[in-house]
């Protein structure tokens, strides 16, 4: 990688650091069983409707899974796993010991970050030129 592309890449996550964080906080906030992430899937979906992506929400019959397409001419097809569910009894306060809140599930797994986190990379990417 060249020091312009850096540069490039390092200006569109500027852009996007904020939203990313923010969708972090909100699933962390939110835990939701597998299969059950109605709220995190909607809040990942609504983000990259938002800018410029076709969804495909329901895809293959699962309620919470969705497809994000960019059409912009005939580039590479990039598939990226969005994941956004929460394990049963790993709830916890956002502390770096046992602090129980009360829930069902919990981002123990880090869900809650690669979701928000690969989310970030299309919103970012798809003006991303260099």
């Amino acid at each position: 990688m060249n020091d312009q592309q850096i540069a490039a890449i390092r200006t569109q996550w500027a852009k996007v650091r904020g939203d990313v964080e923010r969708h972090m906080r909100l699933m962390w906030e939110h835990p939701e069983l597998p299969n059950m992430e109605t709220v995190a899937a909607g809040r990942l979906a609504d983000w990259l409707e938002g800018v410029g992506f076709e969804l495909e929400r329901g895809a293959c019959g699962v309620p919470t899974a969705f497809i994000a397409r960019w059409r912009q001419g005939d580039g590479p097809r990039i598939a990226m796993l969005l994941e956004y569910d929460a394990l049963p009894g790993t709830d916890n306060t956002a502390v770096s010991r046992r602090e129980v809140r009360g829930e069902r599930a919990g981002h123990a797994c880090g869900h809650n970050q690669i979701g928000a986190a690969n989310g970030a990379v299309p919103s970012s990417s798809a003006n991303l030129s260099v």
